[in-house]
């Protein structure tokens, strides 16, 4: 069976996301039973898990925590009353602002390198001496 992929999330205030299915459907899916496993837990930051976004039929956050279409739509139960559903909330910011934003965070989080440790330029240089672009001179 193929389940509907999800094409707009709403966070709402009890860890629990409101989603629009391609089908038309409105579903509930409780995302607390999720909350104390491994990579999940970051989500019990309400600032946090407002960032879901619908992605490619899934749902996703900034660090990547995600849910497949199937474990929300087997897992979700109708929405009774009509739920709005706001059109920029799905969508991800990738302004150059934002994305530094992102990408200080994930540097503050990351551990220090080993000295010694190449840089990603030396990397990049490497990547280059061995395989050989013909576009690239």
């Amino acid at each position: 069976m193929n389940n509907p992929k999800v094409v707009a999330v709403k966070p709402e205030e009890t860890a629990s996301l409101v989603l629009a299915f391609a089908n038309g459907e409105y579903r509930r899916f409780d995302v607390s039973p999720y909350l104390d496993k491994g990579i999940f837990r970051e989500l019990r930051d309400p600032g946090y898990f407002r960032r879901v976004r619908a992605v490619s039929g899934y749902v996703a956050w900034p660090h990547d925590q995600d849910f497949s279409w199937d474990t929300l739509y087997l897992e979700s139960v109708p929405v009774e009353e009509p739920v709005e559903m706001s059109h920029d909330m799905n969508q991800s910011d990738f302004s150059a602002e934002a994305l530094l934003k992102e990408l200080d965070e994930i540097v503050a989080m990351s551990p220090p390198l080993p000295p010694g440790a190449p840089t990603s330029e030396e990397l990049i240089r490497q990547d280059r001496d061995v395989v050989h672009d013909p576009y690239r001179s």
